[in-house]
C-alpha cells in the first residue's frame, strides 16, 4: 500500500473537498480513510498509556484519520430505500444503514475527542467542556437529524485547531 504520509494527503484532500464530492467520490473516500484509520492503527503511533510529550510531532496529524473517517460517515448520502448491487456498500441500505453509519462515526468522532484529551490538545476550556459534556454529547447524537450530530459540532473546533498546528495538508 500507499506510504502513511501519502495516505493522509490523499485523506485529507478527501475531507476539503467534502462539500462537493460526488457518491462515487464518497465511496473512494470513505475507502481510503477506512485504510488510513487501519494503517494507522496498524504503524502504532498512539499508546493510551502515552501523554503528549511521548508524542512525535510529526504523528500529532494522524490524529485526524478517525474525525476524517467520521466526516465521510457523516456526510456519506445513504439512500432511503435498498439498492442493487454492492450489498456491502453503505448506499446498500435505507434508514437502518444510515443508522449504523451515524453510530459509527460517533465511535469516531468518540476516539478523536478522546485522543486530543488524552495528548492535552484540548485546551484548558476545550477540556472542561469535555468532561463536562462528553455524557451529554454521547447521549444526545442518536436523536438528532445527521447532518447535525453533536458530536460533529463538538469536534469540529478541535479538529481545525488541530489542522491549523500541525502542518494538516502535508
Amino acid at each position: 500500500g500507499a506510504p502513511l504520509p501519502a495516505l493522509f494527503s490523499r485523506a485529507s484532500a478527501v475531507h476539503r473537498q467534502l462539500e462537493h464530492a460526488s457518491p462515487p467520490q464518497l465511496e473512494r473516500g470513505l475507502e481510503l480513510c477506512r485504510r488510513l484509520v487501519a494503517e494507522v492503527r496498524a504503524a502504532d503511533l498512539f499508546s493510551a498509556n502515552e501523554d503528549a510529550e511521548d508524542l512525535a510531532t510529526a504523528d500529532i496529524k494522524y490524529l485526524l484519520a478517525a474525525f476524517f473517517l467520521a466526516e465521510l460517515l457523516n456526510t456519506y448520502p445513504t439512500p432511503p430505500t435498498p439498492t442493487r448491487g454492492n450489498a456491502d456498500s453503505p448506499a446498500a441500505g435505507g434508514p437502518a444503514q444510515r443508522k449504523s453509519l451515524v453510530e459509527e462515526a460517533i465511535v469516531l468522532y468518540t476516539a478523536f475527542l478522546d485522543s486530543c484529551q488524552q495528548y492535552g490538545l484540548l485546551g484548558t476550556v476545550g477540556k472542561q467542556l469535555y468532561l463536562q459534556d462528553a455524557q451529554q454529547v454521547r447521549m444526545g447524537c442518536l436523536s438528532r437529524e445527521p447532518k447535525d450530530l453533536s458530536y460533529r459540532a463538538y469536534s469540529a473546533p478541535f479538529a481545525t485547531s488541530l489542522c491549523a498546528s500541525s502542518n494538516y495538508a502535508s
